[in-house]
Order: C-alpha cells, then structure tokens, then sequence
C-alpha cells in the first residue's frame, strides 16, 4: 500500500522544519505541501514527531481537496475559489497554523513590535495545542466563530484533571499518576487565548469567548533546596566524567541555570571571576546577557 504522505527538510528564516508532500490519486504523484512545525534537530532529528504530525494533517489535505474538485465540477476556476474565513476554520486546523514561526501573528511580532518570538516558544505553544486541544473530544466539529465561553470552561474542566504524561525516547506515550500541573494547565489556555483573541482584534470573529474566563487556581509548591549537607556530598560522588562534575559544581555552587552554562565562552573565565554574557537557548543558540559570578567556594 502506498504511503500517503512523504517526509522532507525545508529551510526557513526560522531554521530547518520537516514538511510532508501528499499523494494526490488523480495526478498520481505526491503534492500538495504542509509544513508540519516539527523543527529538525538531535540524532534521529524528531522525524517520529514529523511522521505523526503529518497524519493529523491528512484530513485538512483531503477536504481541501474535495473542496477544490467540487469547485471545479461546477465549472468555477480554481483561482476564483473563495478562501474559507477564519469564522469557517476548525478550531484546531486555525490553533495549529496560527502557532507556527511564519504565520501571520509571529511576523507581526518579529517585523511591527519588533519582540519576536523565541521559536522554543512557537514549538511549544504548536505542541501543546496538538496534546491538549487536539484531544479534547468535544471540539470536533467546532469552529473558530462557533466557539463559546460554555465550551472553554468544560475543556477547562476537562484539561485540568488531565493526566500527567511523559513520552519515552521511542516515542511512547507514559501516562503518570497524578494531574498535569496547574501551570501547565495555564500555559496550554494562553496558546488558545492569544490566538482567538488575535481573530477577534483583527475583527474576523464577532465576539471574544475569552472575555472574562478565568484561569485554573495556581497552587504554588515550594521548591526543595539543597541544604550544606547535602551540597557537600556531591563533592565525594565519584564521577570521572570531568564535563559533569563541571556541570554540577556550577550550579550547586555558583548558581548557574542550564542555559547559562551551556553558553560559557573561554573569554568569560578570568582571574577566578566567571562573566556570564551568554545564554543558550534551545534551538537559537548563544544570546547575551550580563552577571558576574565569584566561584570562590569551588
């Protein structure tokens, strides 16, 4: 059986994505291009993520298809097809394209605010839309202009007693004991949020469901810190690997956050003062900032 879809890399302005080309059975030939918002990166390069994110694409090819060929049998030139409005879209179809890094809401903050966006971030947002929205039952069939305040609470409901998940490096899916976290819960509605308030701003839908929705109570929990004990056994764990012995010095006594040491320069070590100028940040790389750290208890 013919696969329905192949995998290939495009290069943007924001990095390297995967896309997939569909098979159209009429023109017996792969077309029709999506982008699936899977960033290539790491050893196997995410192509699972790729491949998994092409399938959910396949219903959206096939009604553009029939779409077009409906047109067509009624003698209307493809060209004069209308484009469907942002009222008609899908609510998920309208949420996954509107978190990718060139839709029109990450060119407007990139190109008129000028704060654009970090991609980690449009990954994550594309992410959380596909774990936490895409699997709620009770959107299918909904709109962006059909969509209710009454709707977003029971997804609300729904989405906060959720089951934590965590996926495997084969891809598998584990599912924890406990809720996902009230933060988590926050951070997928904001993703919904900016992107059907962008709709209703820019004045293609009629009303904002989001007005006053509440959010999901945020219940802090305290972070556990390493008392001077406990800091003092690191230094007889025998660990031969020197890079992370580093590792683990620098942030138990330095202070250090993963991004700030992953960006550590030869320059930045002087005179046993550490210059930290740098963050790495994941899939962007090396951004500057500015804190000076005294490793004197090292």
């Amino acid at each position: 059986m013919r696969c329905p879809f192949t995998l290939y890399k495009e290069n943007t302005k924001s990095g390297k994505f995967w896309y997939a080309r569909f098979w159209d059975e009429e023109a017996q030939k792969y077309k029709h291009s999506r982008s699936t918002g899977v960033m290539v990166e790491g050893k196997k390069e995410r192509r699972y993520e790729a491949e998994e994110a092409a399938r959910k694409l396949i219903p959206e090819v096939e009604a553009s298809k029939e779409a077009k060929a409906a047109k067509a049998t009624q003698g209307t030139p493809a060209t004069q097809i209308k484009e469907k409005s942002v009222a008609d879209t899908p609510l998920l179809e309208y949420l996954e394209s509107f978190w990718m890094p060139d839709s029109q809401y990450t060119n407007y903050k990139w190109n008129v605010e000028k704060e654009p966006l970090s991609l980690e971030y449009i990954q994550n947002s594309h992410e959380d839309i596909r774990r936490h929205v895409a699997s709620y039952p009770d959107f299918t069939g909904i709109t962006v202009g059909t969509l209710t305040k009454p709707m977003l609470r029971e997804w609300l409901i729904w989405l906060a007693s959720r089951k934590a998940q965590y996926r495997k490096h084969d891809g598998t899916l584990i599912e924890r004991e406990n809720t996902i976290s009230s933060r988590l819960a926050n951070t997928v509605l904001q993703a919904v949020r900016v992107a059907v308030r962008w709709a209703f701003d820019n004045e293609k839908i009629p009303a904002d469901p989001f007005h006053k929705l509440g959010e999901v109570t945020d219940i802090p929990r305290e972070k556990g810190v390493l008392t001077f004990e406990e800091r003092q056994k690191l230094n007889v764990i025998p660990i031969t690997d020197c890079r992370f012995c580093l590792v683990m010095f620098l942030g138990s006594y330095c202070g250090l956050r993963r991004g700030e040491m992953r960006g550590l320069q030869w320059g930045d070590i002087s005179k046993g003062i550490i210059d930290i100028k740098h963050n790495y940040l994941q899939k962007e790389g090396i951004k500057n900032q500015c804190q000076q750290v005294k490793p004197s208890t090292i």
